[in-house]
């Protein structure tokens, strides 16, 4: 059967099914009205394949709006119905950290926007984008830290006094583990094989970093990231990690580090590699204004 869609006012496809997507069979209480419909005492399925356009899901091409609530909305039905997102030539907004727990993909147009905090203070140590369960690829999408001001009063003891500055860290892999018991790699905790894949995303206008790396089994290539500010403003950070490999990627106009490798001291982080990558125009390190970071190209300690 074929229905408008409400969101998008486009044509959708329905096929009756006697089950569910994991195989059990449908009742009522399976119909969500979107993926699932009952009509006429029979129970029909979106025929979307395993990629569904976020605009199916009512985010709109909007970069004026606040949709934190319907992109975690589509995150989560996807993450449900083991979808894959696609965002190919959406431009959007949403703001606080959403947990990426699908695979998204784009064109390589469009961007997913951060918000501007209304308090600048908020931008410290916040991040966007978070990947936090494992077998994720995220491929060909642009993501905006919404970074405002690269001004900061004089640094001490490596923390910054914002003045102006408002942004976050717009994309990351978090550790995660087969206990959730946080940050560890022997001796603790059995660690989840991640198998993160990102690749093809530019990332701008980060604050506290660009794309930041810590896990087990996770690439990023061919990504790109530009003017990213903070004390630890690297534009790729690799830190508390074990194989990862960071290819052809290429950093621009950075705070501290284009690319650094470092462990946060419980233990040295193994088989990290760099492949082919550039890092060009540091600025403004921590040292010339009173802290104790300097600026590199590339900088590897404890790993």
């Amino acid at each position: 059967i074929k229905r408008v869609d409400k969101n998008t006012g486009e044509n959708v496809n329905y096929r009756e099914t006697t089950t569910w997507f994991d195989g059990s069979a449908m009742d009522d209480s399976k119909v969500d009205g979107f993926m699932y419909k009952k009509i006429d005492n029979k129970y029909y399925n979106l025929n979307i394949g395993k990629t569904i356009h976020i605009r199916f899901l009512g985010v709109l091409n909007d970069i004026s709006l606040d949709q934190t609530e319907v992109f975690k909305k589509a995150i989560n039905l996807c993450t449900k119905f083991s979808l894959t997102l696609d965002v190919a030539g959406w431009n959007f907004c949403a703001k606080g950290q959403i947990d990426i727990t699908c695979n998204i993909v784009g064109n390589g147009q469009g961007w997913i926007k951060h918000l501007s905090w209304e308090d600048a203070n908020k931008a410290t140590n916040a991040s966007f984008l978070v990947v936090t369960r494992p077998n994720i690829i995220i491929d060909s999408i642009n993501v905006d830290g919404g970074l405002i001001g690269t001004n900061f009063k004089t640094l001490k003891s490596n923390k910054e006094e914002l003045q102006g500055v408002n942004g976050v860290l717009p994309l990351s892999v978090r550790w995660f583990t087969d206990d959730n018991s946080g940050l560890v790699l022997e001796g603790y905790s059995k660690p989840v094989n991640h198998d993160v894949r990102i690749s093809n995303v530019k990332v701008k206008n980060g604050y506290d970093g660009g794309i930041r790396v810590s896990g087990y089994n996770v690439s990023v290539e061919n990504c790109k990231v530009e003017k990213t500010s903070g004390v630890y403003g690297d534009a790729f950070l690799v830190c508390d990690a074990f194989k990862v490999n960071i290819i052809n990627c290429y950093a621009f106009d950075f705070q501290r580090m284009g690319f650094c490798a470092d462990s946060s001291g419980w233990q040295s982080q193994r088989e990290i590699t760099f492949d082919n990558c550039i890092a060009e125009y540091a600025h403004d390190c921590s040292k010339e204004l009173g802290g104790n970071e300097f600026n590199a190209g590339f900088w590897i300690e404890k790993s």
